[in-house]
């Protein structure tokens, strides 16, 4: 616990330079915190379909291995042994990366409501072993009275691949947080990848699928990032998709430094 909390101040500390505090205010932001801080319980499925099923069938797309780490993500019987073979199978065809870097990144979020947008900072970290991924990010939405504050983060671990010189994927799990009036968290899995498609320009995707307090967060991100040496330039899209509260969407720009 003390060891996640320091996380946590780390990652979310240098929001507080970008905005201020929570607000108590209503709005979306509100009516997704009120979401997650309801008692866990069997969800309805009614009106969210993640792209996991709970029926244990690699081909319908759950591939949580329930004797792993993220039993407590999802609590179902998933199919481990089927999961182990996916990723033997994906590590034929690849290589992993052998190389140490350091990616870091400031991003704003623009909701296509028009009320909301956000702030984030993100790094990476690519070493011989796996790689290290944290994210951060401030919304902050306007509302009758002043401004309301959220935040979300992950900090996950990965499997880095490249396929030949034209693309790294990333495969792993992380712990997801989120933090308004009070703090929440949970896990799930990360899916990312870079895929060259004439230098220098990169097609950047991001999926995260996680369950804090028991409530499904679908975070999908994608766009075209340009590398300038050890710049680097991206635009895209974000869409967060909460169970059974507001979505957030919308475009999304930011800059980074390799090294």
């Amino acid at each position: 616990m003390e060891l996640r909390r320091k996380v946590c101040w780390l990652v979310i500390l240098p929001g507080f330079f970008l905005a201020g505090p929570p607000g108590p205010y209503a709005g979306r932001l509100k009516q997704i915190e009120e979401e997650v801080s309801r008692p866990r319980r069997e969800r309805d499925k009614k009106g969210y379909q993640p792209f996991y099923s709970q029926s244990g069938d690699l081909s319908s797309g759950d591939f949580f291995p329930s004797d792993s780490s993220a039993y407590f993500v999802f609590g179902t019987p998933a199919a481990a042994s089927e999961y182990r073979t996916l990723l033997d199978s994906y590590s034929g065809v690849v290589g992993l990366n052998p190389g140490w870097s350091i990616y870091s990144a400031f991003s704003y979020l623009y909701d296509v409501g028009g009320d909301l947008d956000g702030f984030g900072l993100a790094a990476r970290a690519r070493t011989p072993v796996g790689t290290v991924h944290a994210d951060f990010t401030r919304f902050r939405e306007r509302v009758a009275g002043g401004n309301d504050y959220l935040n979300l983060y992950y900090l996950s671990y990965s499997i880095s691949s490249y396929i030949e010189d034209r693309a790294i994927i990333d495969i792993g799990l992380g712990y997801a947080g989120l933090w308004g009036e009070k703090s929440y968290d949970g896990g799930g899995i990360h899916v990312a990848g870079e895929f060259l498609l004439f230098d220098p320009l990169l097609l950047d995707i991001s999926l995260r699928y996680s369950k804090i307090h028991g409530t499904a967060f679908g975070d999908y991100r994608a766009g075209l990032l340009l590398n300038l040496g050890g710049a680097a330039f991206r635009v895209g899209y974000r869409y967060i998709q909460i169970e059974s509260a507001p979505d957030i969407r919308g475009p999304e720009a930011s800059f980074g430094i390799r090294f």
